[in-house]
């Protein structure tokens, strides 16, 4: 070393008494190649080395060094601030010493031009492979000594890991980080004036920093700016590990790729600091979204966008006619030439944007990131440190409970900081109004097929922060000594914009409403108090604005009917949603609506009534919710004895499975019955909610078997409160509804329409009206309507039985019917769906894919398509029951021969993602024919993202993925010869006598609902554009279906199964008739 510092020293002479710019430069290079070959030792690291040889150089050189060689700008710095380690405790000398060399640096033009360089070397060695990772950029930053500066101490000082089992550890023990001593010796009286002392510190060091920055940006005239964003880009970048571990408690323990949480959360009030002018100055019409298109600095590629239509699809389509080889050689290419991430620089033929913009989408960012995953690891840190205390529910001992407090004090100080908070919601709002804005542009549609959902989704989850804070802290000062940082004036402003966005039809993204409706919840709802602190709410402050009261509700219910299809579903995603956990949040919160004491939101809700499917999708609900709840208990019921839960084995975790879900289901059913009951009330809203439909509310009545001696026992469990069922007051909640139904459609209809479900066996119903006061009445018009007379179809199906048809004459027969174009497919589920800018390219290669593709006709299964002329996006699929036992599990399916038509839209984005699917063999929505198909008409399949995925093999790939592997998935995955062992929960009780008996009763009712409504229905009103194949089918495939009815005929007797022995009726005689009789019968109906 004291070689180097003797030639650095000549070099220094030298330099001092050059004359050119020449000379100049030639003295700092020798000085940059002395310092580039310098070695730590034992004692220092090389930078360390490095930045006390530079403080022995003139200032002069330096700068001319720093500019030469860019590399050693960083080197420069650090010099420069060059400190003892600094805490923001204490007397607080050291941390303002550090400062003020900081704020030197913008006043100094060889510092400040020594940090622009420092900057971008930092933002290059990202891409050249000498920073891997966010903690080697950490490491490497000359700003780190500033940016680290943080109240959050490290989890290792409270956990550490042997092997694979986390342990707890002393935190005093060994070398104390400072962070725990801040906090160790402050009563909690001391905690509000710590936390202010620390924050002010802290703050100081954040100032200087965004002093740094700000000179840097706007030093030789702007030349400095990209370099500088590239920098924070990259910084950003590199966090994305954090968010990326999502298996919970990873982070706890996962090797840090990332920078530290110091870094990141510095890094995000540094962002947050340029992008206040924004808000502040009103900057919104300067934001350009058209940097969504762009990769290079904020790359949006991998997100959901926040609308799926007219955008062109993004995944590169590739000729069908490649072979394998050629495929494979470009995936080969493609995943050779990929880059895990930008390099944070636009090409230099590209247009830079404004700063405005950049910063907007940097904070955006820098939330997403590296702020909302933050929190989240505090959380799931504290979760950790609980569960490694002991049971849940069990008072800590004083070691563990300190250790909880010291590691959340220290989290909750830096987290919620006053000035994070407000710059963060404040940028929360922004951002979604200036969306809105985007939203009604002349443009909008293109604008939000590109843009984000994520900008909705991370301010929603900002604001359910900022508002969970503030009640924490009951009027948001306790703990930072300021004023509210999300009051209500805040508050429902951000309310309001939700309301624009649940109604506008531009935001299709699921989590997207999920987020909606968690905020809205989070301030609406009523907390639950702990028994020593009084919750706070700000229901009350909210609902105080007269807007409010008027937009929330209809808004709510007009998401309450939009979650059912959704474009881009991914139940895998990192935010879970789930249709009827969020109808669930949105029944209590209209109930508080519906009850609210001035009458605007009531208003608002029946004006909504009359111009929505409202009561269409609260039945849906009812009919789905109730009856997995009662499955569910017949299901644990069934593996109780003596009135006790099973302890052991496979019963036990079938029976644990069957009360989660139960406990999942019943709520939801019920707060549904509840708060439509209440809406019936009134006649105005009865007649808007249900008089659509008088199936639907009929099949309510299924739910009266509880009511019965037979249904009660079949589902009394031991301790039914532990399940959460009561079943009177089920019955009571049923029975209200039932009545205000019979009100709407009157006596005569709804006898009909009762008499239809219960299948003329009207004693179950009235075993229940002596018990629930509500059925009377319409027991009473079921006694006025005469019953039809009873067929016995056996006779009549005896004869029409016939010998099998092969399997060569059914595919002869049916040859080349498997994919055509029609003239129109008439009511299709999703004709209402857009139909402008479909994606003609990829829906011609999807024809041309399944004229290849789709498997010939089969009398074991097959698959018919047809498109509509008018519209390609349209097409209507028909499934037929498989039946060969030998392909299903050695037990011929319960579908066998069924006609199970779904209807599919494609959106314009396909198929980047995947196509819409709905089943329409439904008995119009009263009939859920598999727990993957339900009643509603939804269908639940990996590959179309509403059903989890075991790996990602089975999740959507816009590159292979297609209608044919779809339908084919729904025939051999749903299908199936057992699928009561679809249900989640019960495939542990497969090969059980308790599985074996539920799967036989389940195929016996499956069995007779298909021969009801997959053949009978389908024979008197099949499916347009697929009529004569109909007919065809059912005229090829009747005698032996017709031998297999008969087997579940011989026991049915035909006045308890009116409607079975009509649908064998039906089959019978239209087997019997000619094919030219048969098909200009189809033709007349």
């Amino acid at each position: 070393m004291a070689s180097d510092e003797a030639q650095l020293r000549a070099i220094d002479e030298e330099f001092k008494k050059a004359t050119t710019d020449d000379q100049r430069n030639a003295c700092a290079q020798r000085a940059a190649a002395v310092l580039a070959r310098v070695e730590g030792d034992v004692f220092s690291s090389a930078d360390e080395v490095r930045a006390s040889l530079t403080k022995t150089l003139s200032r002069e050189l330096v700068g001319t060094m720093t500019i030469a060689t860019p590399a050693l700008a960083a080197t420069a710095i650090k010099a420069h601030l060059q400190s003892p380690p600094v805490v923001l405790d204490g007397d607080g000398r050291a941390l303002e010493a550090l400062c003020a060399k900081a704020e030197a640096i913008p006043q100094d033009a060889t510092l400040a031009r020594a940090a622009a360089a420092c900057f971008k070397d930092e933002a290059l060695a990202t891409g050249d492979g000498r920073c891997a990772d966010g903690a080697a950029f950490e490491s490497r930053s000359a700003l780190a000594q500033l940016l680290s500066l943080q109240t959050m101490a490290p989890f290792d000082a409270f956990c550490s890991t042997q092997g694979e089992r986390p342990r707890l550890r002393d935190p005093f023990s060994g070398s104390v980080p400072p962070q725990i001593k801040y906090f160790r010796d402050v009563p909690p009286s001391g905690f509000q004036g710590q936390c202010l002392l620390l924050r002010t510190r802290q703050t100081r060091g954040l100032d200087a920093c965004v002093a740094i920055v700000e000179k840097t940006l706007k030093a030789n005239k702007g030349a400095n700016r990209p370099a500088m964003l590239a920098w924070l880009a990259r910084a950003l970048a590199l966090a994305k590990p954090l968010s990326e571990i999502k298996i919970q408690r990873d982070r706890a323990f996962h090797p840090r790729r990332c920078a530290s949480p110091a870094f990141l959360l510095n890094t995000v009030s540094l962002i947050l600091r340029l992008a206040a002018p924004l808000w502040t100055k009103g900057l919104a019409s300067k934001v350009d979204w058209r940097y969504a298109l762009r990769h290079e600095r904020v790359s949006f590629k991998e997100e959901a966008p926040l609308f799926s239509g007219d955008g062109a699809a993004t995944v590169d389509e590739e000729d069908s006619d490649d072979d394998e080889d050629a495929k494979m050689l470009r995936q080969a290419l493609k995943m050779s030439m990929g880059q895990a991430a930008p390099l944070g620089f636009f090409p230099s033929d590209v247009e830079e944007f404004s700063f405005v913009t950049e910063v907007f989408f940097l904070a955006h960012r820098a939330i997403s990131s590296c702020l909302l995953p933050l929190w989240s690891e505090m959380t799931e840190q504290i979760h950790l440190l609980y569960d490694l205390s002991g049971p849940r529910g069990q008072k800590l001992d004083e070691p563990s409970q300190r250790r909880i407090n010291l590691h959340g004090d220290g989290w909750a100080c830096a987290l919620e900081d006053p000035r994070l908070l407000e710059d963060a919601g404040a940028f929360a709002t922004f951002a979604v109004e200036w969306l809105l804005d985007q939203l009604k542009a002349p443009d909008a549609r293109e604008r939000a097929s590109k843009l984000p959902a994520a900008l909705v989704k991370d301010a929603c989850d900002l604001w359910t922060h900022l508002a969970r804070a503030g009640a924490r802290t009951g009027n948001a000062q306790a703990r930072m000594g300021a004023g509210a940082t999300f009051d209500a004036m805040k508050a429902s402003r951000a309310v309001l914009a939700c309301c624009e966005l649940m109604r506008s039809p531009l935001v299709e993204s699921p989590i997207v409403q999920a987020k909606l409706v968690s905020f809205i919840k989070e301030l609406i709802q009523p907390r639950r108090a702990s028994p020593r602190k009084k919750a706070r709410d700000m229901q009350g402050a909210v609902l105080d604005s007269e807007r409010v009261r008027r937009e929330l509700p209809q808004a709510l219910a007009h998401l309450y009917c939009e979650v059912q299809a959704v474009v881009g579903m991914d139940v895998d995603a990192a935010d879970s949603f789930d249709k009827f956990s969020i109808r669930q949040d949105l029944n209590r919160l209209l109930l508080i609506f519906w009850r609210y004491p001035l009458q605007e939101p009531r208003k608002a809700l029946l004006a909504f009534f009359g111009k929505s499917d409202l009561g269409l999708a609260m039945l849906d609900t009812i009919i789905y919710c109730g009856e997995d709840a009662l499955s569910c208990l017949a299901g644990g019921k069934s593996v109780e004895k003596d009135g006790k839960p099973p302890t052991s084995g496979r019963n036990k975790a079938f029976w644990g499975g069957q009360q989660r879900q139960c406990r999942g289901f019943l709520p939801i059913a019920e707060v549904t019955l509840e708060l439509l009951g209440q809406f019936c009330c009134e006649n105005e809203a009865r007649k808007a909610l249900l008089g659509s439909n008088v199936k639907r509310c009929a099949a309510l009545v299924k739910l009266c078997r509880v009511g019965t001696k037979s249904g009660l026992d079949t589902v009394s469990v031991a301790a039914p409160d532990e399940w959460g069922f009561d079943a009177a007051r089920l019955l009571e909640r049923v029975g209200h509804v039932i009545e205000q139904a019979r009100l709407v459609h009157g006596d005569d209809a709804w006898a009909a329409a009762v008499d239809d479900v219960l299948d003329g066996d009207r004693s179950s119903l009235e075993e229940a009206s002596s018990t629930q006061s509500s059925l009377a009445n319409t027991v009473a018009a079921l006694k006025k309507r005469t019953v039809d007379d009873v067929i016995d179809a056996r006779p009549l199906v005896q004869k029409a039985i016939g010998e099998p048809c092969s399997a060569q004459t059914y595919a002869q027969a049916l040859a080349g019917e498997q994919l055509e174009i029609v003239d129109s497919l008439g009511d299709h589920v999703f004709a209402a769906k857009s139909s402008k800018a479909p994606n003609a390219k990829a829906l011609q290669k999807e024809l041309k894919k399944l004229q290849r593709d789709l498997p010939e006709p089969s009398v074991d299964g097959s698959v018919f398509v047809r498109f509509d002329e008018q519209r390609l996006d349209l097409c209507r699929c028909v499934i037929t029951g498989p039946v060969d036992a030998s392909k299903t599990g050695g037990i011929d399916t319960p579908y066998a021969y069924g006609f199970f038509t779904f209807d599919v839209w494609f959106p314009p984005t396909y198929p980047s993602v995947p196509p819409l699917v709905e089943i329409v063999t439904t008995g119009g929505g009263t009939y859920r024919f598999n727990p993957n198909l339900y009643a509603d008409g939804k269908v639940c399949l990996s590959l179309l993202g509403t059903w989890k995925a075991s790996d990602e093999s089975e999740k959507w790939d816009p590159s292979t993925g297609s209608l044919r592997q779809i339908l084919l998935s729904i025939q051999h995955q749903i299908l199936v010869s057992e699928p009561y062992f679809n249900e989640p929960g019960r495939d542990v009780a497969r090969g059980t006598s308790a599985g074996k008996k539920a799967s036989a009763a389940h195929n016996k009712e499956l069995r007779n609902a298909t021969l009801r409504y997959a053949v009978a229905d389908q024979l008197s009103s099949p499916p347009m554009g697929l009529e004569e194949v109909c007919e065809q089918h059912f005229g090829l495939v009747a005698p032996d279906l017709l031998k297999r009815t008969a087997q579940d005929l011989a026991a049915a007797e035909p006045a308890a199964h009116r409607a079975l022995h009509r649908a064998a009726a039906a089959l019978a005689e239209r087997a019997s008739q000619p094919p030219a009789k048969r098909r200009k019968s189809s033709e007349s109906d």
